[in-house]
């Protein structure tokens, strides 16, 4: 329930960066920073490495905004947008194959054994378990939907 969905959002991360490297009238990233970009997605680190995209391009908006360079300002905007979207819809795929299956998994566990005295399910930890596997799924859900 883990592997596997951070192998595919690592592909998908991956696949959105030569994507969003294509997008007309956008300066894209530097050599180095195309370098890293690679590296992070070689190790499941990509949705991390887009987090902190999006922090750097809205410092180097803010920036440019000081400096009233408005082209630069926008054009870091933009891509602090393709970043910040592409990140909640990563963030939300990956929880959709992570979150979503443990939930069901659980539920299923706690109804098929709910009546069986032999299975002790009175311990706290399986409930706030369950609760924050669909927490996590209302929490990706609203972040893709606010950013969408």
């Amino acid at each position: 329930f883990v592997v596997i969905p951070a192998f595919v959002v690592t592909i998908f991360s991956a696949i959105l960066y030569a994507l969003d490297s294509e997008k007309s009238g956008i300066d894209g990233p530097s050599c180095w920073h195309k370098v890293l970009i690679w590296i992070f997605c070689i190790l499941p680190l990509g949705p991390l490495f887009r987090d902190f995209n999006v922090l750097y391009y809205g410092v180097q908006s803010w920036r440019a905004l000081i400096k009233l360079d408005l082209t630069a300002q926008e054009n870091y905007y933009k891509l602090m947008l393709f970043e910040e979207s592409d990140s909640a819809f990563l963030r939300l795929f990956e929880r959709y194959l992570e979150a979503a299956p443990q939930a069901t998994l659980q539920v299923f566990i706690w109804l098929h054994h709910i009546c069986d005295n032999n299975v002790n399910f009175d311990g706290i930890n399986f409930r706030i378990s369950i609760l924050l596997s669909f927490v996590s799924l209302a929490w990706s859900l609203t972040n893709f939907n606010s950013t969408a």
